[in-house]
This record gives structure tokens, sequence and C-alpha cells, in this order.
């Protein structure tokens, strides 16, 4: 590391996340890597979510429609760092993160990173969505968090227009990084020093997960969701869908993957270099598969059917 520490922005798009802005914000501040500032960007909240930021960062903003205009705004107009990351504000982020992103881009030439992340909750479907997830680092099924400044500027940003509502944003942000350049996923290391995390340990131990010292990525926070929660959730993601397909095209192999019922059934869990999880749990495995189902077929019809028969959407 040099001497002046290269500063990282961290934006945090939010809308009434009263119930889990404060964990976010504290994880942010608990970073053994301390040149970062906070930008926290807010789609006009009604409720404490303003309360909460400001008690944090000083960098607090109004923004919409979505998330890609919110994310903008914060990278691209208030942001000062060489390099950025975006976080949803039910994420919680390990003390090494921001140290261990910026070491791994400061000796290569990547241009972003994708995060290791693990879902908590109790419940058999946060259990399930765990086990679901821990497939998808660094496929396209997943999006570096991580990256050059000079890139995401390089790439324009998230597709504004494109992404009034709904979701999409991210995965069409990965696809312009790997056309940029090189896109790995974050090999973090032990930390030359123990940190103490028994906070975060004991968080994510009431919500279904030992936490540790030896994992350094993004805990997602799903604790609250049921299956009803999950599927309007992704209904409303869905909105955002026919325009990133229309922009690249059903042919593009990377759309196939992402919404084709082979790649998102099969293949991306025989690759894995987790795949023996499919083994040690076929139990998860069948039920994260009838939860494939219904959210392809009947969260989305309208679009699913109509382009692309029994697909499964992210």
């Amino acid at each position: 590391m040099s001497d002046v520490p290269l500063k990282v922005s961290v934006v945090i798009s939010t809308k009434n996340e009263e119930k889990v802005l404060e964990n976010c914000l504290g994880s942010i501040r608990s970073q053994t890597y301390t040149n970062y500032e906070l930008i926290v960007v807010d789609n006009y909240s009604s409720d404490k979510t303003k309360e909460i930021a400001t008690r944090f960062t000083s960098q607090f903003y109004l923004k919409g429609p979505e998330r890609a205009a919110q994310r903008n705004y914060g990278l691209l107009e208030k942001a000062n760092g060489e390099f950025g990351m975006y976080i949803d504000a039910d994420m919680i982020i390990t003390s090494t993160l921001i140290e261990e992103c910026v070491k791994t881009l400061m000796s290569s030439r990547s241009v972003a990173l994708y995060i290791p992340e693990i879902v908590l909750g109790d419940s058999l479907f946060a259990q399930v969505r765990r086990f679901e997830r821990s497939f998808y680092t660094g496929t396209v099924i997943d999006a570096c968090r991580f990256f050059r400044m000079s890139a995401f500027r390089n790439v324009g940003g998230f597709d504004e227009k494109i992404f009034q509502s709904g979701s999409g944003e991210d995965w069409d942000l990965d696809k312009r990084f790997r056309a940029l350049g090189k896109c790995e996923v974050l090999q973090a290391r032990f930390p030359d020093f123990v940190v103490k995390e028994d906070d975060l340990f004991e968080f994510c131990k009431t919500r279904g997960v030992i936490h540790s010292p030896s994992f350094v990525g993004v805990y997602h926070d799903e604790s609250e969701d049921t299956i009803g929660s999950y599927l309007r959730k992704k209904y409303y993601y869905s909105k955002g869908f026919e325009g990133y397909i229309k922009k690249w095209g059903v042919d593009d192999n990377d759309i196939k993957k992402q919404v084709g019922l082979l790649y998102r059934l099969l293949i991306v869990f025989l690759v894995s270099p987790v795949k023996k999880k499919l083994i040690i749990r076929p139990d998860l495995f069948a039920l994260l598969l009838l939860l494939r189902f219904a959210t392809g077929l009947f969260v989305f019809p309208h679009l699913v059917l109509k382009k692309f028969g029994n697909s499964f959407i992210k």
C-alpha cells in the first residue's frame, strides 16, 4: 500500500430502509481501510432513512426514479474516489473488505471485482436462497460491485434510460465492464492482524450463519423475506428486463444464460467450484429448482413466456 492510500467512494441507494440501513452503514464505519467517502442517495423516503443516514455521513442526497439514476448521481456527480463501490442498504460488509478490494486492484490490471456474498436468514426459504447464491459468484448471474472509477466513467455508468423502473442495471453494467477489461472474483487473504468482529458474529448467528474471520465479502440480510415478498420484489425487478434484452438482443450469450432454462437449472451449478454441495444437500437443490420455477413462470409470465418460453429470471 502507498503512504497516501487511494480514496474509495462507497454509494448506497436507499428508499424506506430504516429497518436495515444502520447495520449497513455501521459495517462501513468499521472498515480497516479508512480513506473512503460514504455517499447515500435516497429515493425520497417517507420513513427514518434520512435521520439514520445523516448520523453516519454528511453526503446525503435525494434522487430518483430508480437505482440506476441514484447510483450514477452518487458515483458520477458526487464521488471523488479513485475506486468506487455500490452496495444495497440491506447488505453488511466485513471489516477488511474495502482494504482487500483496494489491494487486489492495485496489484492487478483488472477493472472490477466480484465480491462473494452470503444470504442471511434462518428460515427454510432463506436457507434455499443462501444455497442458491453460493453458486453464482463470478458468473453472469453475478455483477461486479467494486471497480476503478476510471473504468466506470469510461463505460458511462449505469444506463438510466433503460432502467427507469425495475432492475437489470447491474447485469448491463457488468457486461460493459467485461468488454472493457478483466473482471475477477475477490480472493481475500487472512488479515495481517486479528480483527475482532464479535458483533458481526452474533448478528449473523441470529440469522442462521456462523461468521468466519476467513470470509471477506458481503452479507445480504434477507432474514425478513418470505416467498411472497420475494416474488413481489422479483416481479417489480422484471420491469427492467425487457429493455435490457432488447438492448443486447435475445441471441446475446449472456442473456441466453441469464434467462435460459438449461443454464439456470443445471449448467450454472455444474460449473461451480462448490458443485459438491449438490450431492451433500440434494434437498436444498430440489427446493431451489422449485423456487426458480415459481420465479420464472409465476412472477414473469409476461416476459418469460412471450420471449423465451420456460426461462428463469434473476
